[in-house]
C-alpha cells in the first residue's frame, strides 16, 4: 500500500489556495479526504488533545482513509517529561485504532539528539511503550544518524526510518532509501530552501515555502518505489506547506507515479502560478 499526503491540512494560509474561500475550518479534512488518502497530523506535537479530536476526525474520511500522528514535544525534545505524557497519548489515540485507521506514529527528533547508548536505550523504550498502539517511525535532524550501526539497531527493534528531503545543509541527513521496520516505509520531503531560512527564518513558516520542481520530484521515484518494494505499507508526505505549495507537490508526485488524479482545484493553480 502506497499512500501520499502532506504534513498537516489545517491551515488557514490553504484558503484560496486549496480549500475554497469561505470553508469552515470543520469541514477541511472532509475536503482533504477527496484528493488524499492519507494525512500526517502535526498538531499532537504541540499538545495532546482528547480522544474527541480522533472521534470527530474519523467521521469526515474513508475507511481505507490512514493517519501518521506525531508524538508529542515531551516525547523528543523535552524527554525529562515523557514518562508523564505517555498515558494521555496513548488513550487520545484510542478512536483511530478501534477504527483502524492508525497508520503509524512518528516521532521528530531535533538536530541536537546525536547516537549514544542512552540514546538508542530511549528509542528502544519508546518503541516498546507504543508498540501496542502502531508502529513508530523515527525522523533524525542530525547526518550521524546515517550509518548501518543505527539501521541495525531500527530493525532489530523494528523502528521505522524516515527518509527526508533536506536543504543540502552539511550535518543534515541526505536523501536515503533505508526500511528498517517490517510494516512501515516512510518518506518526508520539507523543501530545500537556502542555508539562512533553515537555520534561522525570520518566520517559523519560511523553512517550508518551498517549490518542488517536477524534476526534483522526479529524483525522489526511484526511491519511493524502492521503499516500497521493502515495505508493507509507505507513506509518502510533502511539509513544503506554506500557501498550500504541499498539496501541489501531493497531487504532482501522485501523478509521477501513476496515480489516478482528480482535476486540481482550479484556486490552487492559481496560487501555485502567482507564487512561480
Amino acid at each position: 500500500m502506497l499512500k501520499i499526503g502532506t504534513s498537516g491540512y489545517s491551515y488557514r494560509d490553504w484558503l484560496g489556495a486549496f480549500y475554497p474561500d469561505g470553508t469552515e475550518t470543520k469541514d477541511f479534512l472532509s475536503y482533504y479526504s477527496k484528493y488524499f488518502d492519507a494525512v500526517e497530523i502535526n498538531s499532537t506535537y504541540y499538545r495532546t488533545p482528547s480522544a474527541r479530536m480522533f472521534e470527530e476526525m474519523v467521521k469526515k474520511v474513508p475507511s481505507t482513509f490512514k493517519l501518521a500522528v506525531k508524538t508529542p514535544s515531551t516525547f523528543t525534545h523535552e524527554r525529562s517529561r515523557y514518562a508523564g505524557s505517555l498515558r494521555p497519548f496513548r488513550e487520545c489515540l484510542e478512536p483511530l485504532v478501534r477504527k483502524g485507521l492508525l497508520g503509524c506514529l512518528l516521532a521528530q527528533f531535533p538536530h541536537s539528539f546525536r547516537p549514544s547508548a542512552s540514546g538508542f536505550d530511549y528509542l528502544r523504550r519508546m518503541a516498546e511503550d507504543l508498540e501496542v498502539v502502531a508502529p513508530l517511525c523515527i525522523e533524525f535532524r542530525h547526518s550521524s544518524w546515517q550509518s548501518d550501526e543505527v539501521y541495525t539497531f531500527l530493525k532489530k527493534n523494528n523502528i521505522g526510518y524516515v527518509n527526508v528531503d533536506l536543504p543540502r545543509l552539511e550535518l543534515l541527513p541526505k536523501p536515503s532509501s533505508i526500511t528498517t521496520s517490517r510494516e512501515i516505509g516512510y518518506i518526508r520531503l520539507h523543501g530545500r530552501v537556502e542555508e539562512e531560512r533553515w537555520w534561522r527564518p525570520a518566520q517559523p513558516f519560511e523553512r517550508y515555502n518551498y517549490i518542488y520542481r517536477e524534476e526534483e520530484l522526479e529524483e525522489w521515484l526511484p526511491i519511493v518505489r524502492k521503499v516500497q518494494s521493502s515495505s508493507e505499507d509507505l507513506y509518502v508526505f510533502f511539509n513544503n506547506h506554506y500557501s498550500g505549495k504541499s498539496v501541489k507537490a501531493a497531487l504532482d508526485m501522485k501523478r509521477l507515479l501513476g496515480f489516478k488524479v482528480e482535476q486540481e482545484p482550479p484556486q490552487l493553480r492559481e496560487r501555485q502560478q502567482q507564487l512561480s
